[in-house]
């Protein structure tokens, strides 16, 4: 049995800091935020990355500081911000698929038929579900878990310990994501919505010639069918789309941290 009270307090100060940024990160993070994954499984996880790169990190050495526990309660929030802030930033791709699909049910005529995503926890679209799943397996096979371990780590080679400080770029980096995730969104709904306002003026066009065809009728299955067959038909685009945006928005994520050393 571990016997805490021979664990020196350096020890313990410093890691309670490295496991809240880890936890942080990992509660937010895509994959690792999902409802599905148990609570336990998360905190073991990041117990474990914790004890691996407990030894790589740059230590606080309390004694030079003299922090009090109000001090290290405030050092505590601020791992925990930065944490948060790189998994929340990294889930910007995923909200822009979502977003997507959203756009995309709406156009095909399933906005009312809304399922509850269990990995959310929320009402979303059934096109928007496939999509995202599809994107989370996309996400696992190029590796992206891996890529977030490997944020963790970068992180605090160049943010370390006590070494957080509030720069301009970061507002102008959220602000940019924020921007970028309607461009994507806008890209992976865009073969579904070209083709779906293809089958719109067709259905126009039938109107004006054979008025007595009940379009609303008549439509529905058919713009259904369409749009299914066109999400079947663009995935290897929608692929390329997500590795690409996913690789640049890291890349980006990496050089924002990088800007903080």
């Amino acid at each position: 049995m571990i016997n805490f009270t021979n664990i020196p307090l350096f020890f313990l100060l410093n890691f309670l800091l490295i496991f809240t940024r880890i936890s942080s990160i990992l509660l937010f993070a895509p994959f690792f935020n999902s409802k599905v994954i148990p609570s336990l499984l998360k905190v073991g996880l990041s117990l474990l990355i914790s004890i691996i790169i407990y030894p790589f990190v740059p230590k606080i050495n309390f004694k030079t500081y003299e922090i009090n526990g109000l001090l290290y309660f405030l050092l505590i929030l601020m791992e925990m911000g930065i944490g948060m802030t790189i998994g929340f930033l990294a889930t910007f791709i995923f909200v822009a698929i979502q977003t997507a699909g959203h756009v995309v049910g709406f156009s095909v005529g399933l906005a009312m038929a809304n399922v509850f995503d269990p990995i959310t926890n929320e009402q979303v679209s059934e096109l928007a579900i496939i999509q995202n799943l599809i994107a989370l397996l996309i996400f696992l096979a190029i590796d992206g878990h891996h890529i977030f371990i490997k944020a963790i780590v970068y992180s605090f080679n160049h943010i370390p310990l006590l070494g957080f400080y509030f720069k301009k770029n970061l507002l102008k980096f959220v602000f940019n994501a924020g921007k970028d995730l309607f461009y994507i969104a806008l890209k992976i709904a865009s073969p579904m919505i070209i083709g779906l306002l293809i089958v719109d003026i067709m259905f126009a066009i039938m109107a004006r010639l054979a008025p007595q065809i009940n379009i609303m009728i008549v439509g529905l299955p058919v713009k259904i069918f369409v749009g299914l067959f066109i999400l079947m038909m663009s995935m290897p685009l929608f692929a390329y789309i997500f590795t690409n945006s996913f690789d640049n928005f890291m890349k980006k994520v990496f050089l924002l941290i990088k800007s903080f050393s």
